[in-house]
């Protein structure tokens, strides 16, 4: 998500006074995403949905990658090679990940080595977005009955912070070129 700054200034206000407005009009903007394959429908595709239903949401066939009599995955991709992936098994969605569908953090959301120093195994994801913010999902499968998620929040640089999550539990982090 971009943020943009709107400042306001007038006659006769104080410096003080701007700073204070500035602040307080600092307010997320969703950009529309157009692309074909976003990342609201990517969201929108469940663990357990068949290919009939996650074909329902994206609107158009997928690419096989991998077809067997059990197991299968499709892709859908993008102009700009960014893509949502499903994986099946028995016609059942067992895992699905995505790739550059996510926005940049700009501004005071920019993650840090600071804010990655304060992660730690065992925490569960509302603790990680209480030091993060928001971020966004970029792997989901099902292991044995119970998800593992893999959650990343990228700065507009390429740095970023990816956290991976076993049944609702922190089990890995990785930083990226975090300064």
């Amino acid at each position: 998500m971009n943020l943009y700054k709107i400042i306001l200034a007038g006659c006769g206000q104080s410096e003080d006074s701007q700073v204070s407005s500035e602040k307080q009009l600092e307010t997320p903007q969703i950009e529309l995403d157009t692309r074909k394959y976003n990342l609201e429908k990517y969201l929108q595709i469940k663990l357990g949905n068949t290919y009939e239903e996650v074909e329902a949401i994206l609107g158009a066939p997928g690419e096989a990658m991998v077809d067997n009599d059990r197991l299968k995955q499709y892709q859908w991709t993008n102009e700009d090679n960014s893509n949502i992936s499903v994986a099946f098994f028995d016609k059942k969605a067992t895992g699905k990940s995505q790739a550059h569908l996510g926005s940049f953090l700009s501004g005071k959301n920019t993650v840090t080595l600071n804010k990655f120093e304060k992660l730690k195994e065992g925490m569960t994801l509302q603790e990680v977005t209480d030091i993060l913010g928001s971020g966004t999902e970029t792997m989901l499968i099902d292991e044995d009955g119970k998800e593992k998620v893999m959650m990343g929040w990228y700065n507009s640089d390429g740095s970023g912070i990816s956290v991976t999550l076993f049944d609702g539990k922190i089990i890995d982090t990785k930083k990226i070129m975090l300064k």
